[in-house]
């Protein structure tokens, strides 16, 4: 005799579509909050000298790399702050991409959907500086160690302050050697403040506060009162209240 089976009770898709729902917002928001996707994190340390080994990146790689991420930062995550390094990530990969083959040498792939271009990780440096772009101090000494360029140069937006003393100077000894070892996402927005704003600037026209703390807001999500902080450490003495030149112009 033949055993029956109980019937199984019916799906509720719409219960099933709601619980999947929720626990990708769970999963989103979990993504969203975590350290490792954040500018200059511990992770982003940490990881760029490996990649450094790696002989050709993904454009998205390069460009999270450039903007002080890491490489596998996903996007799309949720709040402003990540709103905003998403479109700092897209701007570099355009420029990327727009570089390809001529001059940001690249290497050929091929994909089921076609050949794809990667930049080669030894160029990404040298071409980055030639571009006055900002290279993050993790980038720069991954780059010497693996290849042994040397990264001094003008061009690298880390001057050293015309009023300091010889002999302080001497104990401070090279900013590029000093931030190869220590640095932190406020000392990167200043030298980035430094080189957008200071580098060859004419002091006549020098920026205004209200100008750079406002960049300084949208690029890197800090604070007003860590913003206008971080302008006053960059403003040439001249151009602050005080100075030669009157509190005007800041």
């Amino acid at each position: 005799m033949t055993e029956r089976r109980a019937a199984e009770p019916p799906v509720d898709f719409e219960e099933l579509t709601e619980t999947l729902q929720q626990e990708m917002e769970a999963s989103a928001r979990k993504a969203a909050a975590n350290p490792r996707y954040e500018r200059f994190s511990a992770a982003y340390r940490a990881c760029v000298e490996e990649w450094f080994r790696r002989d050709f990146w993904e454009v998205r790689e390069c460009a999270n790399l450039l903007c002080g991420l890491v490489p596998n930062r996903p996007m799309g995550l949720r709040g402003d702050d990540h709103a905003r390094l998403d479109s700092d990530v897209r701007q570099v990969e355009a420029l990327i991409e727009n570089c390809l083959g001529e001059s940001l040498p690249a290497v050929e792939r091929s994909r089921v959907l076609g050949v794809r271009r990667c930049p080669r990780s030894a160029a990404v440096v040298p071409w980055a500086r030639d571009r006055e772009l900002f290279v993050p101090a993790e980038m720069m000494a991954a780059h010497r160690e693996r290849h042994g360029a040397n990264m001094q140069s003008a061009q690298d937006g880390y001057p050293a302050p015309d009023q300091v003393t010889e002999m302080h100077a001497a104990e401070v000894g090279s900013a590029d050697s000093l931030l190869a070892q220590y640095s932190t996402p406020e000392i990167h927005a200043l030298l980035w403040v430094v080189k957008k704003y200071w580098v060859g600037v004419d002091l006549a026209n020098a920026p205004k506060k209200a100008v750079v703390v406002q960049d300084l807001i949208e690029s890197y999500g800090m604070s007003e009162s860590l913003a206008r902080a971080i302008d006053s450490i960059a403003r040439h003495p001249d151009c602050r209240k005080g100075g030669q030149r009157s509190s005007k112009r800041s």
